[in-house]
């Protein structure tokens, strides 16, 4: 579980608790209350927060007002804010008991003479899947459209994929997870399974991204499996396309071999 996509919110704690803050206060609090739960409580306090708070250079100042209302709190160079804490503490292990119960399920229902990755022997996939899908149900975290999505599972045969229908709850989990921060909606099962998205590359957040591959400046969109990032110098504004693998793209081609010279923000 590397970040939320969908937490407990209450309106009027964080009206109550924003009452007192200026407009660029709350508007930096928001952006950092969903970029710690967008991180899992691993947001860095370094100069990228100052476009992705959207105050540039107030940005600090800011901050500093933050930390002395004690809105946030800075440890070991991560921004914290409790209440979020809270809330992801009790998210992990939430999801840690529901994977435990769902092992013990697994574990209950195999045969005895499984194969060790737990891939059940059958001559019946879909009338065993009928059964599987529920488990498989359980675990996934965004539960839209059930019906249609059993439909599609129970024609997948596990006895000819590399994973079982536990593992494939959890890859579908870690789409949700690396969905990037831009896509409200992430796909629903069924179509998730109908494309066998499962066999996709992983993608990262553009936060991600960058951070990886040590990418300077502003994302811009991610399009055509490119990731867009905006530069300043002294010629005005330059747009850069990445490919997933951190290289930059021109005229749709890779410069294999060659990365650009970064500088940190």
């Amino acid at each position: 579980m590397t970040k939320m996509n969908f937490v407990y919110y209450c309106a009027d704690d964080m009206l109550n608790g924003t009452m007192t803050l200026s407009i660029e206060e709350e508007l930096a609090y928001r952006r950092i209350v969903d970029l710690i739960y967008s991180t899992s409580n691993q947001l860095e306090d370094n100069g990228r927060m100052s476009w992705m708070t959207k105050l540039e250079d107030k940005w600090q100042s800011v901050r500093d007002k933050l930390v002395s209302k004690n809105k946030i709190q800075i440890e070991n160079g991560f921004i914290r804010v409790e209440r979020c804490t809270q809330e992801i503490d009790k998210a992990k292990d939430n999801y840690a008991k529901k994977q435990k119960a769902a092992r013990a399920r697994w574990d209950a229902n195999a045969d005895a003479n499984a194969y060790p990755n737990h891939k059940p022997l059958t001559t019946n996939h879909k009338s065993n899947n009928q059964i599987l899908f529920e488990e498989f149900w359980s675990i996934v975290r965004f539960k839209k459209g059930k019906e249609d999505a059993k439909k599609v599972f129970i024609k997948i045969n596990f006895d000819k994929e590399k994973l079982n229908h536990i593992e494939l709850a959890n890859k579908y989990n870690e789409y949700l997870d690396n969905l990037p921060d831009y896509q409200d909606t992430p796909k629903w099962v069924q179509g998730w399974l109908s494309n066998r998205r499962w066999e996709d590359e992983d993608s990262l957040t553009p936060v991600a991204f960058a951070k990886k591959f040590n990418v300077p400046g502003t994302f811009v969109k991610f399009e055509n499996e490119l990731y867009y990032f905006k530069e300043l110098d002294s010629f005005g504004a330059i747009i850069y396309k990445y490919n997933r693998h951190g290289k930059i793209v021109r005229d749709g081609k890779g410069e294999e071999g060659k990365t650009k010279k970064t500088t940190t923000i």
